[in-house]
């Protein structure tokens, strides 16, 4: 009884040990170990926002015409549904898997440069892009994100 008392204790001591080593970042993340879990993480956020990026291509679309410059028509055109957008990627629980991946790699900028490259997958104009990197909502979430490490 005593023996088998103390192999628990034993295997549960190498447990946590194992669950408590961090690895080194360098040797985990890379591209080929972080991309599937960039695209998972990602993967309700663009279920969930197709049609707020058909209406930022729609607009992009007639911006493009126009020389690609944003009227302000256009900016209050998309303004909500870049809200929207910011707001979906903040309160979903892919901000949460990202900042997780984040953490686990040190990278502090891997949120925003996510978002952002999935906003160009989408062909969203880089004039949106830029605004959108104008909006306090997404200055927040991307300090909020750059925070952790700090």
């Amino acid at each position: 009884m005593k023996n088998t008392a103390l192999i628990f204790i034993c295997t549960s001591l190498l447990l946590l040990t194992a669950c408590a080593t961090k690895h080194d970042a360098a040797e985990v993340c890379t591209s080929n170990w972080i991309k599937p879990r960039v695209d998972a993480a990602m993967g309700d956020f663009r279920s969930n926002t197709d049609s707020i990026f058909a209406n930022l291509k729609r607009v992009g679309a007639e911006a493009a015409k126009s020389g690609g410059q944003l009227s302000l028509l256009q900016q209050a055109k998309i303004l909500p549904s870049l809200m929207s957008l910011v707001n979906t990627f903040q309160n979903g629980q892919t901000l949460r898997d990202l900042n997780v991946l984040s953490e686990t790699c040190n990278d502090p900028q891997l949120v925003t440069r996510v978002f952002t490259d999935v906003l160009k997958e989408y062909n969203v104009p880089d004039s949106f892009i830029e605004l959108l990197g104008q909006l306090d909502s997404f200055k927040k979430m991307a300090e909020e994100a750059a925070a952790n490490y700090q």
